[in-house]
């Protein structure tokens, strides 16, 4: 059968390690949904959403009113318009970048993302017949905060999947209800991505710097106060001034960020990285990620390719299978200043950690290889996806 895998083309990974990894693993097509102006849907829903942050950004900074970012991703002033949906999807460009329709496929995988809610929902009104799968994006706790008819558009949108592809236990449990076939796995990665940023990143020394969190459009569940505070706290004791930076902020939320300089100075805002993302990550001592987002946690594997240790929640499925050892609940600071003076002053505990991180990666990527054949028998297995 003839499979297509729906993505975004938009990624904050300057190397390509996302979820459009799916699309090489099954072999198949990858392309991004367009609407009856020929447009992509996400590109559309990511210039309407800019434009409202930073509409929000000064808003926020003039008032005390706040309004959950998470929620605000599916308002009708950011979403694409239902009636403006078409089968139309327009190939990337290893595919030749031409435009197909969604009737000359039979099996269509997908990023369950803000985004594209709805748009599952179409493809099940016009292709009843159809397979479709989702693939995890969005956490369970992002869900929570959209409105009650964002929340209806989710419900059919899941009840419209025949399989669900989950990258941690929260989000498998949770789609139980919707009597979703489920399967849960890793985020893929494979070989070639871990040999390509090892050598990218092999001439980068450490320096005396903090990463306070590596983000990106969505603020809610940062728990950036968290990381601040274990800085503080590992500045203390640390024989030479520590440096804090946040990665990944957006324009929107540049100057709301800088207000923390009040009560923990000597530390730096940094947008989108690029071509020197990989690097950056190198140089930290340790990176402090406590987020509250059960998610599949692309940072962690990230700082396990480069060897900074990163202390981080469970929330996040990669943070606990690459830094077991270094894996915490979201707001357990003092655990969390524990590891990070052992991790800043036992250098053969450092090593230790950093090494088990890499191994348990490239142990990985040798399964990523067996995820094609898992996948091909999990649907040609069961009754539902038939």
């Amino acid at each position: 059968m003839k499979m297509i895998f729906l993505c975004h083309d938009f990624t904050g990974s300057p190397d390509i390690y996302d979820s459009t990894l799916w699309s090489t693993i099954m072999n198949c097509h990858m392309g991004v949904p367009l609407d009856i102006n020929g447009t992509s849907l996400f590109e559309n829903w990511r210039k309407s959403l800019d434009s409202w942050f930073s509409q929000y950004s000064k808003y926020s900074l003039s008032c005390t009113g706040y309004c959950h970012l998470s929620g605000s991703v599916f308002q009708d002033h950011v979403l694409n318009r239902e009636e403006n949906y078409t089968p139309d999807i327009m190939l990337c460009e290893r595919f030749g970048g031409k435009i197909v329709s969604l009737d000359d496929y039979d099996i269509i995988f997908i990023i369950c993302q803000s985004a594209l809610y709805g748009y599952i929902r179409y493809i099940r009104s016009r292709y009843p017949n159809k397979i479709i799968i989702g693939i995890q994006d969005d956490s369970l706790q992002e869900l929570q905060l959209f409105d009650t008819k964002a929340k209806i558009v989710v419900h059919d949108a899941l009840c419209s999947l025949d399989g669900f592809i989950a990258y941690n236990t929260q989000m498998k449990s949770w789609m139980e209800g919707f009597d979703t076939n489920t399967v849960l796995c890793h985020h893929p990665i494979t070989k070639q991505y871990i040999e390509q940023i090892r050598d990218k990143t092999a001439s980068i020394h450490k320096q005396d710097r903090i990463c306070l969190g590596i983000t990106n459009w969505n603020y809610d569940h940062t728990n950036f106060l968290s990381n601040i505070v274990v800085l503080k706290n590992l500045r203390k004791d640390y024989p030479s001034p520590l440096k804090g930076e946040f990665i990944g902020v957006k324009d929107y939320k540049i100057a709301d960020l800088n207000l923390f300089a009040s009560i923990c100075p000597d530390i730096e805002i940094l947008g989108y990285l690029k071509e020197d993302y990989y690097q950056t990550l190198k140089s930290y001592k340790l990176i402090i990620q406590m987020g509250t987002r059960a998610v599949a946690g692309r940072p962690c594997a990230e700082s396990a390719v480069v060897g900074t240790p990163m202390i981080g929640t469970r929330n996040a499925d990669m943070q606990e299978y690459c830094w077991p050892d270094i894996s915490i609940n979201e707001f357990d600071i003092a655990q969390a200043i524990t590891l990070g003076k052992k991790l800043l002053s036992d250098t053969e505990f450092y090593a230790q950690i950093c090494e088990k991180a890499y191994e348990n990666l490239v142990l990985l990527a040798k399964d990523t290889q067996l995820y094609t054949k898992m996948i091909n028998q999990w649907i040609a297995d069961d009754m539902s996806l038939k």
